[in-house]
């Protein structure tokens, strides 16, 4: 029987550095870069705490879901006024661009309030309009 081999240095070297570069490889798999641009006061730093919180904590607490849900809802009433007054310059339908703008005249959101900003955006007319003319219509950044 003959004397047992001793492992190359060099090839233990190099499986050592194919192991390290397969778990590089692997976590680099789960990672991406990202590039936040905007103006002063955008939000971006805004944006990448409300992230690092989410990746690391999990959620929001209850208040803050109620907080942005507040904010978020007026944004979309927002939104959808400001799309009513463009609107008004030549838009669709004037009788049905009046029931809208009768339910967004109370600052109150409600569930008429939700239903008649699913009927703005989801009205075809409304829709092909906006998209003739999106670029001088300006709108909240989260509502398009």
């Amino acid at each position: 029987m003959g004397a047992p081999s001793i492992p190359d240095p060099n090839y233990v070297h190099s499986q050592r550095i194919d192991r390290q570069l397969a778990q590089a490889f692997a976590a680099a798999q789960t990672e991406c870069t990202i590039l936040l641009a905007g103006t002063q006061g955008a939000g971006k730093s805004t944006i990448m705490k409300q992230q690092m919180k989410i990746i690391h904590h999990g959620s929001f607490t209850d208040e803050e879901l109620a907080e942005y849900h507040q904010d978020i809802l007026k944004n979309a009433i927002d939104a959808a006024r400001e799309m009513l007054r463009a609107l008004e310059h030549g838009g669709p339908a004037q009788d049905r661009r009046q029931k809208l703008t009768e339910v967004f005249a109370t600052e109150t959101p409600s569930d008429v309030t939700a239903n008649a900003i699913h009927k703005l955006w989801t009205d075809s007319d409304v829709v092909d309009w906006f998209l003739r003319h999106a670029p001088e219509t300006i709108l909240t950044d989260n509502a398009s």
